[in-house]
This record gives structure tokens, sequence and C-alpha cells, in this order.
């Protein structure tokens, strides 16, 4: 790794691990830049070196190795001082490394790193239809890879159906003025205002639940947990999805939606064949978050 005066990275060289330094430096130092001076630390300990230094009109600064018989009487110790810009470089190239590869599992990273993965995404675009559905998916799968999420409950697809406008134009002011600022605020502002909007369904849901509960318990005889789940899992129900979770016969499934869309808990509808059971509270729920 090369750097300027300022500590600005100008060129790199990827090695093996077994690959000694001075063997890689003469390939760095052609590639530079005119320069009056050339750091680097005992590592580049070599007269070859120091002569294709001169060589490019600039000034070699570095220490010979303990054991050398020449030693360093001519060594710039002031101009040598500059070599931490190289380390400087390196330690920040960890630090994004641990952000990018997750090596700092914190919250706020995770979060910042769903916002990069769905602008990558978009930016790909890699199906001829869905992209927009794939890519939200991909947010929520990401949070639960993560252990952001215990389970798949935080669908951005409201928020960024109500922002649309603003949804593209942060997606395009990446692509042209490097406008990450203002994507990555307003993907953490869609995730706090989507999370808000869930907590608080998820405690009226709760409630729901609770409130029908405890009806069904004093009104009828056939109480179950597993009933009071059925008609939770999903906003309807059929027959064969009771008779499946409560292991009853169908007329027996039958004769329990029945007595429960009579008192009111749920609606029938018949479609086809079939009849469907729907919980209509449950669904207004679902249908009018704010």
């Amino acid at each position: 790794m090369a750097v300027d005066a300022c500590g600005l990275p100008i060129h790199f060289s990827v090695t093996g691990g077994e690959v000694h330094d001075c063997k890689e430096a003469p390939k760095l130092v052609a590639e530079l830049p005119k320069g009056d001076y050339i750091v680097a630390d005992r590592g580049y300990d070599s007269e070859a070196l120091r002569l294709q230094i001169k060589d490019k009109g600039a000034v070699p600064v570095i220490p010979r190795k303990k054991n050398s018989t020449r030693g360093n009487d001519e060594m710039d110790w002031c101009l040598y001082k500059y070599r931490h810009l190289v380390e400087n470089v390196f330690a920040r190239l960890k630090h994004f490394r641990a952000i990018a590869t997750r090596y700092d599992k914190l919250k706020r990273n995770f979060l910042v790193q769903m916002a990069l993965i769905h602008h990558q995404f978009e930016s790909i675009h890699p199906f001829y239809d869905g992209n927009g559905r794939t890519g939200r998916i991909i947010n929520i799968l990401y949070l639960v890879k993560t252990g952001l999420l215990d389970s798949p409950v935080l669908y951005l697809s409201r928020y960024i159906n109500q922002t649309k406008t603003e949804y593209y134009q942060r997606l395009q002011r990446v692509r042209d003025d490097k406008g990450w600022q203002g994507w990555l605020i307003y993907m953490l502002k869609g995730i706090e205002i989507t999370a808000s909007q869930t907590i608080t369904l998820v405690e009226a849901i709760k409630d729901l639940l609770q409130q029908q509960k405890h009806t069904i318990r004093n009104q009828f005889k056939f109480y179950s947990q597993d009933l009071i789940n059925n008609i939770f899992h999903h906003p309807y129900t059929k027959v064969q999805f009771l008779e499946r979770d409560i292991c009853v016969s169908r007329a027996t499934a039958t004769r329990y939606l029945d007595a429960l869309a009579d008192y009111g808990i749920l609606e029938k509808h018949k479609l086809g064949r079939e009849n469907y059971y729907l919980n209509r509270e449950l669904v207004e729920l679902l249908f009018n978050i704010p």
C-alpha cells in the first residue's frame, strides 16, 4: 500500500501472505508518481530498492535492519515518522471491513447494511418483473438472518408505496451524486415508522385474541386454545383447516364454525362449493393500519 503526504491511498498491490515485502516493492514503486521522498519501514530494506527510488528522483527514507553493517547514520528519523500514514490507511480499511463483513455486530450496522443491500438489488434489477417485491422481501430475510427480528413481521412495502416519489428520487441521487446519507436516513426513517406501526398492530391483535378467547370460552363448550389459534392463524379459516388443527370430523368442524358465525365472531362466505369463515375484526385491524 502506498499513500501520499496527506495519507490518501494512491496505489496498492495484493500478494500472497508468504510473499516478502521486498519482492513486491519494485512493482509498487514503479507505479508511483514523482515525489521528493519515499518512506518505508525495515521490511523494505533493500539496496536495489533504494537505487530504484533514487532513479525516480526521490530520496529513500528506509531504515536498515539492526544487523546491517552500514547503519542508519544518514537516516532522517523525522521524515520516517510519516510512516504511520500507511498504518492509518490499514486501520481504516479494517474498520470498514468490520462493518462490511459484520464483525461489528451492532444493530445500527445491520440496519445500514440492509439499506445498502436494498439499493444494490434495485440497481442490479435482475428480473423482468417483481424486483420491488423481491427487494422488500430480502430486507426482511436479512433482518431475520442477522437476529434483529425473530420472525418476518416488519414489512416496508406500505412505507415505500406511500412515499414512492421520494423513494425513487433517493435511489437516483445515490447513482447521480452519491447521495448515500439521504438514502440511509430515508430507509432508517421507514424502519422506525413501520416498526412503530407493527408494534401497535401486534398489540391490537393480541387484545382482540384475548377478547375473542374469553367470549368463546364463556359462550361455547367446544372452546380450545387450538381453536383460537386456528381463527387467528389467517384472517379466514375453512372446515378443512379446523379439522386438521383440532382433530375433529368434518361435521363437527362445520358445526363449530357455523356456531361462531351465528354468534358474530366469524362471517360465513360461500365461494364456489366451499365456505370461508372470515374473522372480520382481525381483517379490519390488518387493513386499517394508520
